[in-house]
């Protein structure tokens, strides 16, 4: 707050302030001038160092009189270096193998290890997913139209880590996350996954800004260490990056389309694999074919709408953006489509089109001169003579036109619109000033009294050609005879070319379901978007290859405009795709291949860059450390507090670039130095100071030095001592698994859920990751928010973290675990299994305090009573089939279905089952059985008497098929209510019925007549209205909702801990297990 304050207040004594001149200043700002490798700097102490960074941290400390703690001994040094290069606790038999070593290479040696194993990547891979705001899901969605799991995450995720094993160079390693799609060459393809960096943000439901936002800042932040999205809205308050630079940076993304491909080639074809390809192809056909039709179907209604098309553009700054989602109908006026005849419109306006040339001219006129100016304007144009088909079709654009306005005449013309004619005139002579003569036709001989006017004689002629087209289309179809490629009017050729050429209006651009929604009305986008669900699904449930999601660039681009105020409907000027003027310098040009993608890459990716290396280097620092040389990881700018150490910075940049941007050179760099190896025993450091300053009248010098670092660098910001760090979540979580022998080996694949039982035991970061439904266990240990770039995550303490390693059913099966394991439970004394605890878990023996206070825990923990256990939950609802028999109006022969595959009910493990078949139930909903005698029935047993109602919404939704019936079955008065549903939904509402205890209510759904696409959701909700004759309300008040309800086999109650489980426990929950010396 001190240094905030002291930068941006102007001095009330003299009333200047210190950014008088930002632009200067921000200019000379120490993280925008390149890193130059400066000298490694002399110091007294020699002995103690042993790499160039000890030199740069020691002169700073000897400058303050201070001096380095010892160095860590090696049981401390191997455990330390351990975790952090892998995140796990070294084995007993590493660390004895270390001490053993006596070689002054011997932990040279150990880092060569750590670093060759498959565990450092998943360490340090982790980091980055933070940097990179990883998740498996979308974030809020619209579930019934939408996917929310990607198709693509673990991909990027295994992408990430195997680029990390395999020291992949850190500039190779941005370029490809930026643009891979044109870099990855040849039948290998998985570097393509890199693209999850940009591809894997929220979604922000469907929002194109918000996206585009997300990936800029995620780009800028994450390697750049700049918050340019602070520029959306205004030019950036302190850091030189003007609203320009970003929306340049937003045009890159604008220019890019997101597409999903596998990565694999040349599979063997197993049946699965053949399975998955079939299924793939028939979504992908269908969402391909609907997909064509509605494109069809808009750019024909789009076409007739063309006159209040052109009007809207008239207004098209007072239109709602995205942001603003609405419900339209298929003739509402749509706004996308309105910004792409805008954008259509000022295309035509960089030359003298032949078609809306006129428009151009009179558009500037202001409203109060248009009539006596428009007559003007219009004798300017001289008649078209002699066209040919050739000049006027093969050029939508008029390729043989004028050449662009001068940029003199156009000045003067915005100044006054009067005189743009007479501007243009003057200053090209040798123009001919020439239009479509069907246009000035249409002005010629009644000039037009407004822009509406205008708008209104435009789209007339433009519809005129669209149905001339459409007539001899017809025509030709009567008379069987060839179709026609062309009016056979030229001047009419031109008009239809409008609406139907390459670039027209009215088209929906190339790109993917998730960028083109908008184009469509809200019947077309749902079934649109539900049919590319349909595919994600598919995907990700059956035995597909690996896929990534990557960028491509879109055939045609364009130059994005800068929204005024960060508001898409108020665009203001025209901006070139370009790297941030700050960081290009004056020799900046705009990007010109494609989208400029490859290009912003190699900007980033770039030695010249100031800031890339500078970036990484200070988070590799900061997780060696527990800060970095910058305290903010992600802001560089010029608000952010200087470098403790700014020589260090830049000499470890520098080695960095020019040790070929080896990520694991620097790790054996900086942990080969003094630096890190240092002692972190702070408790040691104050009972020493202590203990010497008590003599009286005691000047020794390592006491003084002691107090007067504690004194004046509390901190430790000039790396004084090593500092102590609790482990993070994954290295907890890891750890609680490794010490009790359980660890899961396996790499990469498909994300596991950590916490449901049965516990899964891979690593940490191959666990689920949901990003709007985040487990508070996450959260409780300071997991970094995957809803957005993370520079570092918090350090807390809270209540919560103990009451997990307390009361956690995944912490006590590791207590269990850990102490039945056969090497323990062999040692038969007390104080052999003691010191056996001690060596898995701390890599050393027990002191003899700590095996007396063992034997008395265990001896004390056996004379307690266990506790009463838990009466068992039972669930009221069942999950089944039977049949259902219409005379009675019961369901028969109802039986249980027997396999829960964690999501659903089934008949076996897999589904369809070869006995049960289709017959399935989830939280949602379900599929009906192979035949009448297999319908599903959702069972609801009445707890007590009472009066329920029921609601809930049974739908189908599919086409193909003859749908469901789906019936409300009461055990005491039979059927309740039937429906029966094809590509449609019915509210199942039943306001009152009378229970007893005992009673059921049965919810049935059979395939009514054929087995065909007979997958339903139903998740009814039973409440209860009051109780029975005679009770009370409150007694019997309660709600059973099937989705909420929904769950597997009921758990067996806990059996209590053992009294070695109990200690087992107790030391997992140690500080010692807990914290990093």
């Amino acid at each position: 707050m001190a240094n905030r304050l002291g930068t941006s207040l102007f001095d009330p004594r003299t009333g200047e302030s210190e950014i008088r001149n930002p632009k200067v200043k921000t200019r000379r700002h120490w993280a925008f001038q390149p890193p130059e490798e400066p000298a490694v700097p002399g110091v007294k102490a020699t002995r103690w160092t042993q790499t160039p960074i000890d030199h740069f941290v020691l002169a700073k400390l000897e400058e303050k009189g201070l001096q380095p703690s010892s160095l860590a001994d090696k049981r401390t040094l191997i455990r330390r270096a351990t975790y952090d290069l892998t995140g796990l606790p070294p084995t007993p038999e590493e660390v004895d193998a270390f001490l053993k070593d006596k070689s002054p290479y011997a932990f040279e040696r150990v880092l060569d290890r750590l670093l060759s194993s498959p565990r450092y990547g998943e360490r340090w891979g982790r980091y980055w997913l933070d940097v990179a705001r990883y998740s498996d899901t979308k974030g809020y969605v619209y579930t019934d139209r939408e996917e929310g799991r990607f198709v693509h995450s673990y991909v990027y995720r295994d992408w990430v880590i195997r680029a990390f094993n395999e020291n992949m160079p850190y500039d190779k390693f941005l370029k490809l996350q930026i643009a891979a799609d044109q870099i990855v060459k040849g039948d290998d393809r998985r570097d393509l996954a890199a693209m999850g960096f940009l591809t894997l943000g929220r979604r922000f439901l469907g929002v194109t800004h918000d996206i585009i936002d997300d990936r800029i800042d995620v780009l800028m932040r994450g390697t750049q260490g700049l918050t340019v999205g602070c520029a959306r809205c205004h030019d950036h308050k302190y850091d030189p990056i003007p609203t320009k630079d970003y929306y340049s940076l937003y045009g890159v993304f604008n220019g890019s389309t997101e597409r999903a491909l596998p990565l694999a080639a040349n599979l063997d074809e197993d049946q699965k694999y053949a399975e998955f390809v079939k299924g793939l192809h028939e979504r992908e056909e269908k969402l391909n074919a609907t997909f064509g039709k509605k494109c069809d179907e808009l750019s024909d209604r789009l076409r007739n709408q063309t006159v209040e098309y052109l009007n809207a553009v008239l207004d098209v700054d007072k239109l709602p953006s995205e942001e603003f989602y609405a419900i339209r109908g298929p003739d509402d006026l749509n706004p996308t489509i309105v910004r792409q005849w805008d954008n259509y419109l000022r295309q035509t306006a960089k030359q003298i089109h032949p078609v809306f040339a006129i428009w151009h001219e009179l558009a500037p006129v202001p409203a109060a001169d248009f009539a006596a100016r428009a007559s003007e304007v219009i004798r300017s144009f001289s008649t078209r003579t002699n066209s040919t088909s050739e000049s006027a079709a093969d050029a939508p654009l008029a390729s043989s036109l004028s050449p662009p306005r001068e940029e003199g005449a156009r000045r003067e013309a915005e100044d006054d619109p009067g005189i743009a004619v007479a501007a243009r005139a003057q200053n090209n002579k040798d123009v001919a000033r020439k239009v479509n003569p069907l246009v000035l036709r249409a002005f010629a001989t009644n000039p037009p009294a407004s822009m509406r006017d205008v708008a209104k004689r435009y789209g007339g002629l433009l519809v005129g050609a669209h149905k001339a087209w459409r007539d001899l289309l017809k025509k030709g179809e009567e008379d069987k005879t060839p179709a026609p490629s062309a009016l056979p009017d030229a001047n009419q050729e031109e008009l239809r070319r409008v609406l139907y050429g390459a670039d027209a209006p009215v088209l929906v651009p190339q790109g993917a379901i998730v960028d083109l929604e908008w184009f469509f009305d809200e019947g077309g986008r749902v079934e649109l978007a539900k049919l590319q669900a349909e595919i994600d699904r598919w995907i990700i449930k059956s035995a597909s290859p690996p896929y990534a999601v990557v960028l491509e660039d879109r055939r045609s681009q364009r130059n994005p405009r800068v929204f005024i105020r960060g508001n898409p409907a108020n665009k203001g000027e025209e901006v070139p795709r370009q790297f941030p003027a700050i960081l290009a310098g004056e020799s900046r040009k705009p990007f010109t291949q494609g989208s400029g993608r490859f290009e912003l890459a190699n900007a980033i990716a770039s030695k010249d860059n100031p800031l890339t290396a500078r970036v990484m280097v200070n988070r590799i620092w900061l997780h060696h450390f527990g800060a970095g040389l910058v305290r903010t990881p992600s802001d560089f700018g010029t608000r952010c507090e200087g470098p403790t150490h700014p020589e260090l910075l830049d000499w470890l940049a520098c080695r960095f670039m020019a040790e070929g941007w080896s990520v694991k050179k620097l790790h054996r760099l900086i942990m080969r130095s003094s630096v890190y190896q240092q002692s972190s025993d702070a408790a040691f450091v104050a009972a020493e100071v202590k203990r010497r300053t008590a003599r009286a009248g005691s000047t020794d010098q390592p006491v003084r030095l002691l107090t007067s670092a504690a004194t004046l660098d509390p901190e430790n910001r000039l790396l004084w001592h090593f500092n102590r760090h609790r482990l993070d979540f994954e290295s907890m979580r890891d750890s609680l698994i490794a010490v009790s022998g359980q660890l899961d080996a396996d790499t990469g694949g498909k994300p596991v859920d950590l916490f449901k039982r049965p516990f899964a035991l891979r690593r940490t970061v191959y666990g689920v990751i949901d990003r709007q439904f985040l487990p508070g266990v996450f959260r409780v240990f300071d997991f970094a928010n995957p809803d957005m770039h993370s520079p570092q995550r918090l350090d807390t303490t809270v209540p919560q973290q103990a009451l997990f390693f307390m009361n956690s059913p995944f912490v006590v099966e590791r207590a269990r675990t850990l102490a039945d394991q056969p090497d323990l439970v062999a040692f038969k004394r007390p104080e052999q299994r003691i010191q056996e605890f001690y060596r898995i878990l701390f890599q050393r023996p027990p002191t003899p305090r700590q095996v007396v206070l063992g034997k008395r825990f265990i001896a004390q923990a056996g004379s307690m009573q266990p506790p009463e256990p838990l009466k068992p939950v039972v669930s009221p609802w069942q999950y089944g089939y039977g049949e259902y028999d219409e005379q009675s109006q019961r369901v028969k022969r109802f039986e249980l279905l027997p396999h829960f595959d964690g999501e659903a009910w089934q008949g076996g493990p897999k589904w369809p089952d070869d006995k049960l078949g289709w017959a399935r139930f989830t939280a949602e909903g379900g599929h009906a059985g192979n035949d009448l005698r297999h319908a599903v029935v959702r069972r609801w047993t009445a707890p007590r008497d009472g009066v329920v109602s029921i609601s809930g919404t049974l739908a189908h939704e599919h086409k193909e098929g003859d749908g469901i019936r789906g019936l409300v079955v009461s055990s005491r008065a039979g059927s309740f209510g039937s429906w029966t549903l094809h590509n449609d939904k019915a509210e199942t509402k039943i306001e009152s019925l009378e229970v007893k205890m005992g009673d059921t209510i049965e919810f049935v759904v059979d395939f009514n007549a054929n087995l065909n696409n007979d997958d339903f959701k139903w998740s009814p909700v039973i409440k209860s209205k009051g109780p029975a004759a005679g009770g009370s309300f409150s007694e019997y008040a309660g709600e059973w909702n099937a989705k909420k309800d929904f769950s597997g086999p009921p758990e067996p109650p806990p059996r209590p801990l053992s009294p070695w489980e109990k200690y087992a426990q107790v030391l997992l929950l140690s500080n010692e297990f807990m914290f990093v010396d």
